[in-house]
């Protein structure tokens, strides 16, 4: 889970990951990967962080392709399940099958 801006109101952008999903995109050429723009600007990447890499990609390349959400710093916080409802987007994988939903709520809505 993130806290961004989206215009002015502070937004949660959540996604899942799993082992099976490293690996799916560690498969992908390394320009497609999820995980690979993750790592981007961490000072010696370690393959065991490769689930918070994959959800830092996620959520990246979903704000990346959207002129909708604020380019400020963010940090990704591990939580135990996303919302409710369906997800707002889907990146990473191919586009017969994305590897990564999105998952928006109000940052004011409890957790």
């Amino acid at each position: 889970m993130a806290t961004v801006t989206k215009g002015d109101v502070p937004v949660r952008l959540f996604t899942k990951t799993t082992d099976q999903m490293v690996e799916v995109d560690l498969a992908v050429p390394q320009y497609g990967s999820l995980i690979s723009l993750g790592r981007e600007g961490a000072q010696t990447p370690h393959d065991s962080m490769n689930q918070f890499y994959l959800a830092n990609g996620a959520i990246k390349s979903h704000m990346l392709y959207s002129d909708q959400y604020g380019r400020g710093a963010y940090t990704i916080t591990q939580v135990p399940e996303v919302p409710n409802g369906q997800p707002i987007n889907s990146v990473g994988g191919s586009i017969q099958s994305y590897l990564c939903n999105i998952w928006e709520e109000l940052a004011t809505s409890p957790m």
